[in-house]
Order: C-alpha cells, then structure tokens, then sequence
C-alpha cells in the first residue's frame, strides 16, 4: 500500500476581487435592479490563481477604514468606482490543517479522502478599496455596510464547516493514480465551491437590493440585527 499526503486544499472563493482573470465569473441569476457593476460577483480560484490574490489577508472581525488599502477599486468596478463608497473583497479558503491523503492498494487502485476539512472567510486589505471622494453616504453607513458582507461570508463559512464531514465524505474519490484522484477531488470541490459562492452572493445580493443606490439606515440596521442573531454575537 503506498501513502501520500498533500498539505491544503488548491482552491477558494472570492467576491469582487481582481485574481482568477481566468475563472468563470459567478453571479446570481435573480432578477435585479442594480447596474452591472455593482452586483455582487465571485470566481472559484484555482491553485495557480490563490497565489496571485494579496497575502494580506484578516478573519472576520471589526472593520475599520484602515482595512481598506488598495489604492485602485476592484476590476469589476473600475470604471464606476466614483458611484460606490466601497469594494469588499472577501474570500473563503480552506484553513492550512486540511490535507488530502491519497492511498495506493495492490489492486492498483487509488483512494484519496479529505482529512480536517475546515474553512475560514478572511477580507483581502490589499483589495479592498475605500472611496475617499464618496460624500454622499456617512462614512458609518459605508462601513457598517461592508461589515454586513463580511458577515455574510462568515455565516456562510460557519455553514460549511457544521457540514464539513460530510463534506469531505462526498468529495472522496477513487481511480487509477494519484494524479487521476487528485483531479476528481479538485473538481468536486470545485462544484462545491461554486454552490456556496452562489449561496453568499444571492444573499449579498438581496442585502444590496434592499440598502445600496440610496441612504436606507433602517433597513440596513435591520439586516445588521438579523445578521447579529445569526452570528450569535453583535455585529462588529
């Protein structure tokens, strides 16, 4: 019998961001109101791509303006950036514990299977980007607004991590070499990547219907409250 053992897991989330040129942009398919440019969107990052996005990345926490250090907005937005107060880029990534083993058995067939499957949401600050000329929404409200994004993110993570074993179990995968298995298991969690970008991103989306294009405080102070009694904590 032989044993390897990879370290991680080659492939992320991430709305708004620059990185994964190449990915297939993912979006929702309700119906919307909002321009173009300004619904929520996400990629699924291949290992290639996750090493071109910032380092600089945080888990979730209290935002502050510094968080917010690009001095370009996202692609998705450059060219209306004067209309946005802001761009979160938010990503989600297997945390360094997980690790694929793959097992060779004497009827040469392999068997990989995921060990420690866990997730973490993080903000890319080398992404996010601030509008310092933007005058037509308090700055509170801009940042109380990317903090309800981030949050979203964040309950979409702890989703996936109560679902984490069985996770691991659907993506467990079998055939004739270790390449062959490591190639079913990427591109199944893949498509289960893409499943929860399309999770977060309707919900980003009807969170953005409801609070962006106008000054909304009372409906974004609802949506801050529902997000506080789904985290189980106040809304940093």
């Amino acid at each position: 019998m032989q044993l390897a053992t990879w370290q991680g897991v080659a492939l992320a989330l991430m709305l708004a961001g620059t990185a994964g040129a190449d990915s297939e942009i993912i979006e929702s398919d309700a119906a919307s109101e909002l321009p173009d440019y300004a619904r929520p969107k996400g990629r699924v990052l291949s290992e290639d791509e996750l090493g071109t996005i910032s380092r600089d990345l945080i888990g979730y926490r209290r935002l502050t303006r510094a968080d917010f250090r690009a001095t370009e907005p996202p692609g998705q937005v450059a060219g209306n950036a004067e209309r946005l107060g802001a761009a979160t880029c938010a990503v989600i990534t297997p945390l360094d514990t997980s690790r694929v083993e793959v097992r060779g058995h004497s009827d040469g067939v392999f068997e990989a299977r995921v060990i420690g499957l866990r997730f973490q949401a993080r903000m890319d600050r080398q992404c996010s980007w601030w509008n310092d000329g933007q005058t037509a929404q308090p700055a509170e409200y801009v940042l109380e607004h990317e903090q309800i994004h981030f949050a979203l993110f964040e309950l979409e993570t702890r989703r996936m991590n109560d679902e984490a074993d069985a996770l691991a179990s659907r993506l467990g995968a079998t055939g004739p070499s270790q390449q062959a298995v490591m190639a079913t298991y990427a591109e199944a969690l893949r498509r289960e990547l893409e499943i929860a970008a399309r999770r977060v991103i309707d919900r980003s989306l009807e969170f953005d219907e409801d609070t962006s294009n106008s000054h909304r405080p009372d409906r974004q102070r609802a949506w801050a409250e529902r997000v506080a009694v789904e985290l189980g904590e106040p809304l940093r």
